[in-house]
């Protein structure tokens, strides 16, 4: 086990949620997911300062057969074409 430290000021009834199960299940998901989460976070903060540096976002390389492919969709139903809207300007709460 890693171990887990809870920094927070004890409430009323923190025993009855943060029970032992509950903290050897968070041990599992800190053990099971941590460094994928670590890894996910670091990542973020290179492509955070690659943006501020300039860098512009882009579609992902292996999604070019996606968008260059020959697909539609369906067309809309009928009554978003025809879609006609009264605006007054006025509240009809009165």
């Amino acid at each position: 086990m890693i171990g887990i430290e809870i920094r927070a000021p004890q409430v009323g009834g923190v025993h009855q949620v943060i029970t032992p199960e509950a903290l050897e299940f968070l041990e599992l998901l800190a053990r099971e997911f941590g460094p994928r989460r670590k890894a996910l976070l670091q990542r973020r903060r290179e492509v955070q300062q690659c943006l501020r540096d300039g860098a512009r976002p882009d579609f992902l390389p292996e999604t070019r057969p996606i968008r260059e492919g020959k697909w539609t969709v369906a067309p809309a139903p009928a009554d978003l074409n025809d879609r006609q809207v009264e605006i007054t300007g006025r509240s009809s709460a009165r």
